[in-house]
Formats: structure tokens, sequence, C-alpha cells
């Protein structure tokens, strides 16, 4: 068994107890859960956008990502949401929270707040 995969079984146990911000909603993507799903499978969610992607390698004049996360996470079952070009935007689905991209912060720091009850 991988350690990621022994760390999601961990998490699946104590889920009911704790809050999951994801930084970084690859590693939700990536980790199955022991029953074969992934943590983001039916849920709503956000990250780095497509436009975002498009919009950054054009700047860059280069393909920054060899992958997109927007596609990856709707590829395993989430519900992908965007709030616009490096707008600021959080999404919370029961314990789980996502921020789009780093301008998203403050969102997802309101968003933690208002889930522990401070």
């Amino acid at each position: 068994m991988s350690t990621n995969v022994s760390v999601n079984a961990h998490l699946s146990d104590i889920a009911r107890k704790v809050l999951i911000v994801v930084a970084n909603p690859t590693v939700s993507s990536n980790n199955g859960w022991p029953v074969g799903s992934y943590l983001i499978q039916r849920r709503t969610v956000t990250g780095f956008s497509n436009v975002e992607e498009d919009y950054s390698n054009r700047a860059a004049g280069v393909e920054i990502m060899p992958w997109r996360l927007e596609d990856t996470l709707r590829a395993r079952g989430a519900n992908y949401e965007s709030g616009g070009l490096f707008k600021s935007f959080c999404v919370r689905d029961g314990r789980l929270i996502t921020g789009q991209q780093q301008y998203s912060g403050r969102k997802v720091a309101q968003a933690v707040i208002a889930a522990v009850g401070a």
C-alpha cells in the first residue's frame, strides 16, 4: 500500500471529525480512496482553471504545465467551478475547502474560519 493511500485511508476514518483544506487539488485528484474512488469525486471543487492555464502559457510563450488541473478534476468526477480569470474564488463542499489559485488565500481563510465556527 502506498503512503498516499495509507494517508487517505487514515483521513477516511476521521473525515467526520476534521476539516480538509486543499491548497493543491492535485493531491486529492491523484490519490485514490481504498474503495477505488477519489476524495474529490462527486464533490464541488475549484483550482487553477483552463482559462488561467491558457493565459499563463501565452504570457510565458511556453507550455508551463504538462497537464490541466481543471480537466483532471473533472475526469476524476469532481464538480468543478471557476470564479473567472485570476479572480479570488473559494468553494466549500462540507468539510472540503478549495481555492482557485494564489489570489484565493483570503477567501479560503475566511471559509476555514466560518467552518470551524471561530
